[in-house]
């Protein structure tokens, strides 16, 4: 009971639970990983140490699964993700929502992503610089692709919206986006005993159907100020996710609704285009760091 009720008081202090849930950030980084060029692969791989996250998979898991748990990076929370207003027009990164402590920089996914790409881009930073940088750029690049981590009219991501997913008990709608969705999709997947790395061997074959969408917005840095591109770039991407997020058939649930059925097939082509385009765009900017 303790240990449930701790669970629990976690998911609702953050407005930004496990965006994607482990598997989704794997996934991201997988399509990032393939779609990298040898130099920036050859770079990447230099900084992915042997052990738990010693792929880019596993790397972009790492802000979540150790990170959150230790004291030491406590910091780190508010970077995953972005407050925005209801009835705003757009998505703004300000000293609102989005100050940087002069510490650690920008307190928002928006301003965080390009922060830690302008770190990995430092050639003065220790090689223990540019490894938490990488692994923060792949982890958040996919937190900002999930609608919930802009916006949710509960005011705290979804946490707080408890909602009935495949007559399932009540659960945080942020948790049926970062878990349920994908598993369910895994699931259904035609392939002995599927696990995630068949979904994203499945969206990168779609990924030749579908690259322009996939690939749209990609960051620009030939103006030489990486930070201010990506970060210009990572504001597109979150008005991208505040649209979706305002949608009333995704998210406009009382709480302890019942979601229509089969949700999930509402949501997947959702879910996979930002899945996608979270990978193509986090390998954009890698290989533009790697040129």
């Amino acid at each position: 009971m303790r240990l449930a009720l701790t669970l629990l008081a976690c998911l609702l202090a953050s407005p930004a639970a496990h965006a994607w849930g482990d598997d989704g950030h794997r996934i991201v980084g997988q399509i990032a990983w393939d779609a990298l060029t040898p130099t920036a692969r050859e770079a990447v791989t230099a900084l992915l140490a042997p052990g738990d996250f010693g792929t880019l998979a596993e790397a972009a898991t790492w802000p979540d699964v150790y990170a959150r748990t230790a004291p030491a990076y406590a910091w780190a929370n508010p970077r995953h993700y972005i407050s925005t207003a209801p009835g705003s027009e757009h998505v703004t990164a300000t000293g609102v929502n989005c100050a940087d402590d002069g510490v650690h920089g920008p307190a928002c996914v928006v301003g965080a992503i390009g922060y830690y790409a302008a770190r990995l881009n430092d050639p003065a930073l220790t090689r223990d610089d540019h490894v938490e940088a990488l692994r923060f750029l792949a982890h958040f690049v996919g937190d900002l692709h999930m609608p919930l981590h802009v916006f949710h009219v509960d005011g705290r991501g979804g946490t707080l919206t408890a909602v009935s997913y495949d007559h399932a008990a009540p659960e945080p709608i942020h948790l049926v986006w970062d878990v349920r969705l994908i598993s369910t999709e895994v699931a259904d997947l035609r392939a002995p005993a599927p696990t995630w790395t068949d979904l994203a061997a499945k969206l990168e074959v779609d990924l030749g159907v579908h690259a322009s969408t996939a690939a749209m917005s990609r960051p620009d840095l030939t103006g030489g100020d990486v930070q201010h591109s990506v970060t210009a770039a990572a504001l597109t991407w979150a008005e991208e996710s505040y649209t979706l997020a305002r949608r009333a058939d995704l998210f406009g649930f009382d709480a302890d609704a019942t979601l229509p059925r089969r949700y999930d097939l509402l949501t997947r082509p959702i879910v996979d285009a930002r899945l996608q385009q979270a990978g193509v765009r986090l390998a954009a900017v890698l290989n533009a760091i790697y040129p």
